[in-house]
Protein backbone atom coordinates (compact mmCIF):
# COMPACT_ATOMS: atom_id res chain seq x y z
CA UNK A 1 0.00 0.00 0.00
CA UNK A 2 1.65 3.53 -0.84
CA UNK A 3 1.23 6.48 1.76
CA UNK A 4 -0.92 8.64 0.83
CA UNK A 5 -1.74 10.59 3.69
CA UNK A 6 -0.46 13.36 3.48
CA UNK A 7 -1.57 14.18 0.52
CA UNK A 8 -5.47 13.79 0.09
CA UNK A 9 -7.45 16.51 -1.15
CA UNK A 10 -11.69 16.99 -1.85
CA UNK A 11 -11.42 17.00 -5.76
CA UNK A 12 -15.11 17.78 -6.23
CA UNK A 13 -18.62 18.09 -4.74
CA UNK A 14 -21.33 16.30 -5.85
CA UNK A 15 -23.58 17.82 -2.83
CA UNK A 16 -23.53 18.49 0.60
CA UNK A 17 -23.09 15.27 1.55
CA UNK A 18 -21.30 13.71 -1.29
CA UNK A 19 -17.57 14.24 -2.03
CA UNK A 20 -14.76 13.08 -4.16
CA UNK A 21 -11.25 12.64 -3.31
CA UNK A 22 -8.41 12.36 -5.33
CA UNK A 23 -7.22 8.96 -4.23
CA UNK A 24 -8.44 5.33 -5.01
CA UNK A 25 -8.03 1.97 -5.27
CA UNK A 26 -4.30 2.27 -6.70
CA UNK A 27 -3.63 4.61 -3.51
CA UNK A 28 -4.37 1.93 -0.77
CA UNK A 29 -8.08 3.37 -0.43
CA UNK A 30 -10.74 0.94 0.77
CA UNK A 31 -14.46 0.96 0.30
CA UNK A 32 -16.01 2.01 3.62
CA UNK A 33 -12.94 3.60 4.48
CA UNK A 34 -13.82 6.43 6.71
CA UNK A 35 -12.05 10.04 6.48
CA UNK A 36 -11.80 13.16 8.43
CA UNK A 37 -12.04 16.44 5.73
CA UNK A 38 -10.93 19.52 7.32
CA UNK A 39 -8.98 22.59 6.45
CA UNK A 40 -5.99 24.16 7.96
CA UNK A 41 -6.39 27.39 9.97
CA UNK A 42 -4.89 30.40 8.52
CA UNK A 43 -2.19 31.10 11.57
CA UNK A 44 -0.29 28.94 13.52
CA UNK A 45 -1.49 28.65 17.25
CA UNK A 46 0.85 30.52 19.88
CA UNK A 47 1.31 28.31 23.09
CA UNK A 48 0.65 31.31 25.50
CA UNK A 49 3.01 30.16 27.96
CA UNK A 50 6.24 28.88 25.85
CA UNK A 51 5.28 31.31 23.26
CA UNK A 52 6.14 28.52 20.43
CA UNK A 53 4.13 27.40 17.63
CA UNK A 54 1.52 25.09 18.45
CA UNK A 55 0.97 24.18 14.53
CA UNK A 56 -2.03 25.47 12.36
CA UNK A 57 -5.28 24.14 13.59
CA UNK A 58 -7.42 21.69 11.82
CA UNK A 59 -10.88 23.26 11.20
CA UNK A 60 -13.43 20.03 10.87
CA UNK A 61 -15.84 19.80 8.23
CA UNK A 62 -17.28 16.28 9.24
CA UNK A 63 -16.32 12.48 8.32
CA UNK A 64 -17.17 10.67 5.68
CA UNK A 65 -17.10 6.83 4.34
CA UNK A 66 -16.04 5.44 1.53
CA UNK A 67 -19.16 4.39 -1.09
CA UNK A 68 -17.74 4.06 -4.20
CA UNK A 69 -14.24 2.94 -5.27
CA UNK A 70 -12.42 3.83 -8.63
CA UNK A 71 -8.47 3.11 -9.44
CA UNK A 72 -7.79 7.00 -9.02
CA UNK A 73 -10.70 8.58 -6.84
CA UNK A 74 -12.99 7.60 -4.41
CA UNK A 75 -16.52 9.19 -3.61
CA UNK A 76 -17.54 9.51 -0.13
CA UNK A 77 -20.70 10.22 2.01
CA UNK A 78 -21.23 11.64 5.22
CA UNK A 79 -21.27 10.06 8.20
CA UNK A 80 -21.96 12.75 10.51
CA UNK A 81 -25.38 12.05 12.05
CA UNK A 82 -27.55 13.67 14.64
CA UNK A 83 -29.51 11.59 16.94
CA UNK A 84 -32.79 12.68 17.81
CA UNK A 85 -35.26 10.97 20.35
CA UNK A 86 -38.60 9.71 19.17
CA UNK A 87 -41.28 8.77 21.52
CA UNK A 88 -43.61 5.80 20.92
CA UNK A 89 -46.20 5.00 22.27
CA UNK A 90 -46.94 1.53 23.13
CA UNK A 91 -47.77 -1.29 25.95
CA UNK A 92 -44.19 -1.17 27.15
CA UNK A 93 -43.68 2.45 27.09
CA UNK A 94 -40.49 2.15 24.65
CA UNK A 95 -39.04 4.93 23.02
CA UNK A 96 -36.94 4.57 20.10
CA UNK A 97 -34.56 6.96 18.23
CA UNK A 98 -33.76 8.11 15.02
CA UNK A 99 -29.88 9.48 13.11
CA UNK A 100 -30.17 12.03 11.01
CA UNK A 101 -27.50 12.46 7.93
CA UNK A 102 -25.58 15.77 8.40
CA UNK A 103 -24.10 16.92 5.46
CA UNK A 104 -20.15 18.49 5.42
CA UNK A 105 -19.82 21.69 7.15
CA UNK A 106 -19.02 23.94 4.29
CA UNK A 107 -17.00 21.51 2.60
CA UNK A 108 -14.61 23.29 -0.42
CA UNK A 109 -12.55 21.77 -3.20
CA UNK A 110 -9.12 21.54 -1.92
CA UNK A 111 -9.89 21.04 1.83
CA UNK A 112 -7.74 18.02 3.03
CA UNK A 113 -8.61 14.29 4.02
CA UNK A 114 -7.12 11.95 6.41
CA UNK A 115 -8.14 8.60 7.31
CA UNK A 116 -9.99 8.10 10.89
Amino acid sequence: MKNYASDIVVAQILDEYTLVLNKGANDGIKKEQQFLIYELSENDIIDPITKKSLGKLEIIKGTGIVTHLQENLCTIYSSNYQTSLIAKISLLGASTSKNNTLPFNNAKIGDLAKPL
